[in-house]
């Protein structure tokens, strides 16, 4: 009787692992769930609450916004205010990002 354990015909197939692209990898992490409207406050930006319901703006929308439609739609219209709230907004998704990563790595 053959050693069933190297019969090639019996042995799983494996499959490689394909690469996951930035859209897949985005909409499998998400976005941070930091309170957006204690962001603002921090920046005093309390205007631009108003102009988020405004909007109707969803947490994954403003997690999205570049500059130029914070400028607009939010009417941040200083420039330092605006550069520093980009500098937390991208600082707090980075963090959340390689978070997130951590916990897939781990659980692998």
């Amino acid at each position: 009787m053959k050693d069933i354990g190297y019969d090639m015909r019996l042995m799983p197939e494996f499959k490689e692992k394909e690469e996951e692209t930035e859209d897949q990898k985005k909409k499998r992490i998400g976005v941070p769930s930091d309170d957006t409207e204690a962001l603002l406050k921090e920046f005093g930006c309390e205007e631009s609450i108003a102009k988020i319901k405004e909007h109707m703006i969803t947490d994954y929308q403003f997690w999205q916004l570049t500059e130029d439609e914070i400028k607009d739609m939010l009417e941040v219209k200083t420039f330092g205010t605006r550069k520093k709230l980009i500098k937390k907004m991208n600082q707090i998704k980075n963090n959340y990002h390689l978070w997130n990563e951590l916990v897939v790595f781990l659980c692998l």
